[in-house]
């Protein structure tokens, strides 16, 4: 019996030697990293128009509404052009605040599309700031590629606006987007909509 004993005691041995190499692989193998999140977009401290801006296009082409949310001030004020206005009668021009804003920003970021944009395409005027205000003419184009159908269908905007940066304590915000006029495409020559035609198609 004795020498049963040892026999199976050998045995167990040899095979806890031979499973536990296995399992420490399992157990110890280093994970794969997590996928990037939105905090990892490097946003610029909002200390000037200029970088209040650039977070606006890094929130768009991100489609991060946190971004947004974050840049455009409490009492933002949005005012469409009249091509976009009589192309959609019911928006909430009047008083198309921060609010619709942020619906607008959230029904956009959240449809099946990729954004692309260059929001100072052109810069007519674009001026540090006179103490807490700093009043912007530019022109932008943006891409927006649509992933309902395959190929994707693409549509370009390129607008003439007018914006107001405010400095509202230690931050400055983008407070005021008017657009003018839609602008030629610069490759084809045809006149695009304003943001006006997407605050439109995607409004609250």
């Amino acid at each position: 019996m004795h020498r049963f004993n040892l026999i199976r005691c050998g045995a167990l041995i040899l095979l806890l030697a031979t499973i536990l190499p296995v399992l420490g692989g399992c157990l110890f193998k280093s994970r794969e990293p997590e996928p990037p999140s939105t905090s990892s977009i490097q946003y610029l401290p909002r200390n000037s128009a200029s970088s209040v801006w650039e977070n606006c296009r890094l929130s768009m082409v991100n489609k991060d509404a946190g971004g947004w949310d974050t840049n455009v001030a409490e009492d933002f004020v949005y005012l469409v052009d009249s091509e976009a206005r009589e192309a959609y009668p019911g928006a909430h021009w009047d008083n198309w605040g921060k609010e619709t804003e942020m619906g607008f920003i959230n029904n956009w970021y959240g449809a099946n599309v990729t954004i692309e944009a260059d929001l100072l395409d052109t810069e007519y005027n674009t001026p540090i700031g006179d103490g807490s205000l700093a009043q912007w003419d530019l022109i932008y184009f943006i891409t927006v590629s649509s992933h309902t159908t395959d190929p994707p269908s693409v549509t370009n905007y390129r607008g003439r606006a007018e914006l107001e940066f405010t400095l509202q304590g230690s931050y400055w915000y983008l407070s005021l987007w008017r657009d003018l006029n839609g602008e030629e495409d610069p490759e084809t020559g045809n006149l695009l909509g304003t943001m006006g035609m997407l605050r439109g198609a995607f409004r609250p």
